[in-house]
């Protein structure tokens, strides 16, 4: 939660005379079949894509805890070149799979892909994983934007310094995305 304060001089005044905007197919009504229950990413029977965010330990820990799940399709998305290199090397010696050994238990997850480009990991993603510390949130938002599916990609954050997307979604709500 953050708060966001606005002064008189980013208010836009109104247009003295009301606009004209051409119907928006999006929002146009449609005929809804009562039967036909929507698609929801969430549910259970759906296959969920994941990009998960950074190359650290908490990446590595998303990435094994969601790829050894079936519904999960994960893909990661790392900006720091030598890091992607590694896992790129590491996964294709071990048929993209990664390994977490906890005291007693080993998880093996499978990752889809690897890269630090966006447009090779975002296409076609419900979910993104910011897994990096705060000061990095705003890298990754402004490389995610132009790929939500359907003007939609719902982002969450591992718990991090600095107030989880404060200082990004400020600026973005005060400047607009890029």
């Amino acid at each position: 939660f953050f708060n966001l304060q606005l002064t008189a001089a980013d208010a836009n005044p109104l247009p003295e005379a009301p606009l004209s905007l051409p119907p928006s197919p999006a929002l146009s009504p449609s005929p809804i079949d009562p039967m036909v229950r929507p698609q929801n990413p969430f549910s259970a029977e759906a296959r969920l894509t994941i990009v998960v965010a950074g190359g650290g330990n908490a990446a590595h820990v998303l990435l094994t805890l969601l790829g050894s799940k079936p519904k999960y399709v994960v893909r990661l998305w790392d900006v720091v070149a030598s890091e992607v290199e590694t896992f790129k090397s590491q996964l294709a010696a071990n048929r993209n799979e990664i390994l977490l050994v906890d005291t007693d238990v080993e998880k093996v997850g499978t990752v889809e892909c690897v890269s630090a480009d966006p447009a090779d990991v975002l296409p076609g993603a419900d979910l993104l994983l910011l897994a990096v510390p705060a000061f990095a949130h705003e890298i990754y938002l402004r490389g995610a934007v132009k790929f939500a599916k359907g003007d939609k990609l719902a982002v969450g954050c591992m718990i991090a310094e600095g107030g989880w997307l404060g200082l990004a979604a400020t600026r973005h709500l005060r400047e607009g995305l890029p």
